[in-house]
């Protein structure tokens, strides 16, 4: 009897804490976990320009082209680089925030499991003006993950 209460309970956790494209869709903000340990995904870049920026790419397991991609710019446009006005983004959050909030944060393998379609209606909608926050785990330093405001540069077509 203990055994099967046990299991029940351990069951119920994995279905209450699992990710739900609809609990996803209800949030403010979406929030892609680009893990470092996961050789199907690269980012660079370029710290020193007037308006610093990085290039995050989802690849395809063959490694020949990319299926998602995003961006990061400081400012919008260079003539508010230049003006130092309306800054993306940008702020460090413990690391705790990862298991915390698994069940809403959207990884490689939630959106391989979803589709690109379903993905593109999801990020790609100007009617939703939702902010999309890019999680980038090789940016931790003293237990603190940075993350940014980013936008989508591309999702290929299936």
């Amino acid at each position: 009897m203990k055994n099967i209460i046990l299991f029940l309970c351990i069951f119920y956790t994995l279905i209450v804490k699992s990710q739900c494209l609809e609990k996803i869709k209800k949030q403010d903000s979406f929030f892609i976990l680009l893990d470092k340990n996961d050789k199907f995904s690269e980012y660079g870049c370029l710290e020193k320009d007037v308006n610093p920026a990085c290039n995050y790419r989802f690849l395809k397991k063959n490694k020949d082209s990319f299926e998602y991609s995003f961006y990061y710019h400081k400012y919008p446009n260079i003539d508010e680089a230049y003006s130092k006005i309306n800054q993306s983004t940008t702020f460090r959050i413990d690391k705790s925030f990862l298991r915390k909030n698994k069940d809403i944060i959207i990884t490689r393998k939630f959106m391989e499991k979803q589709g690109k379609q379903a993905m593109l209606s999801l990020l790609d909608d100007d009617a939703s003006n939702k902010t999309i926050f890019l999680i980038n785990t090789a940016e931790t330093k003293n237990g603190k993950i940075v993350l940014r405001e980013v936008k989508i540069d591309y999702i290929k077509e299936e």
